[in-house]
């Protein structure tokens, strides 16, 4: 797999960008992400945000694939620079900060 998916809320995605996402974090499949971001956005509020990020971009020191889940624990706070990025997600990432 050469994208893994991170799944949150719109209300965090300020946090995020200020703060990065707080390790550990979980990251795997996009209907796993898609469920977390779901769970989360029920718990805090905001509409569901999946994240992806191509495994190139993780350091591989600090995944940490447990036994028989769809998941994967990254131990790191990954950071994520918006204005480096040209993904789908992240154009609509900056519309939805900038309030557009």
């Amino acid at each position: 797999m050469d994208n893994f998916y991170y799944g949150t809320t719109t209300s965090l995605l300020t946090e995020i960008q200020k703060n990065g996402i707080q390790s550990p974090s979980k990251w795997g499949s996009y209907d796993y992400a898609l469920s977390e971001a779901e769970k989360v956005s029920d718990q805090l509020g905001g509409d569901p945000v999946v994240i992806d990020m191509n495994t190139s971009d993780m350091s591989p020191d600090h995944i940490l694939q447990e036994d028989n889940k769809d998941y994967f624990v990254y131990t790191e706070t990954f950071y994520i620079n918006l204005e480096r990025k040209s993904r789908k997600i992240f154009e609509n990432w900056n519309k939805f900060l900038k309030g557009v």
